[in-house]
């Protein structure tokens, strides 16, 4: 199963499930090659040793926020309409998501996935890439 089908599988055993357009609209976004770069570097800043692999609540949790945070910078990229509520939605929906896998995962991961969304560092990953 691939990494992108894993976190799907976790988002849809979640319960209640999402409404269809919203579980569209995470999928679009877990899917996006920038959520898979955001998330290692995720991983690789947290990771407890050189090499280390995360948990893969961990690992779930990178990859939610990762997704959160691709969906709200493309809101901030092209702001109104309703495309853009529903993208807000989403980005909420996944930060959420994020800290319930990593509570799932314990203490030291949730503590982890707070403090890198905290929101002087969300503010920071939020800001327009440089080309």
């Amino acid at each position: 199963m691939s990494g992108v089908a894993a976190v799907l599988e976790w988002l849809d055993a979640r319960q209640p499930a999402a409404p269809e357009g919203l579980r569209a609209r995470m999928a679009e976004a877990v899917s996006a090659p920038a959520t898979a770069r955001l998330a290692a570097e995720h991983c690789a800043a947290g990771a407890a040793a050189p090499g280390a692999a995360p948990t893969r609540g961990a690992w779930l949790a990178a990859v939610l926020a990762a997704a959160a945070v691709v969906t709200m910078r493309r809101v901030l990229a092209a702001p109104g309409g309703r495309a853009a509520a529903y993208d807000l939605l989403a980005a909420d929906a996944l930060l959420t998501y994020a800290c319930e896998a990593a509570a799932e995962a314990g203490l030291d991961a949730l503590e982890a996935t707070t403090h890198a969304h905290d929101p002087v560092r969300l503010a920071e990953l939020l800001r327009p890439e440089e080309e």
